[in-house]
């Protein structure tokens, strides 16, 4: 039964070598993941990004980023860390009259 387990783990490896080096091998996936580190450091969660693609098409290999456009806070918003004086979290310099 043994024999049986450890043939099936190697077909399972063999497969899964073989698996990366037609999508690319080991040099595409350290180039996605150096694209993936700089794509990182240019877009933040809530941010809207444009892709330029030449055509339609339901998987895009290596996308120009054409645009990110960060939210836009609402004017006269507070910043959502800042307390607000009704919940208590106002100065209490001087001390209490």
């Amino acid at each position: 039964m043994e024999a049986v387990t450890l043939i099936i783990a190697v077909v399972a490896l063999v497969l899964a070598v073989v698996a990366i080096m037609r999508t690319g091998g080991i040099g595409d996936l350290r180039h996605q993941l150096e694209r993936v580190a700089e794509v990182d450091l240019l877009v933040d969660r809530g941010d809207t990004v444009t892709l330029a693609v030449p055509r339609y098409a339901p998987f895009v290999e290596d996308p120009v980023i054409a645009r990110v456009r960060k939210p836009e806070s609402a004017p006269g918003a507070e910043s959502p860390t800042a307390p607000s004086p009704a919940a208590g979290g106002g100065s209490t310099e001087g001390g209490a009259r």
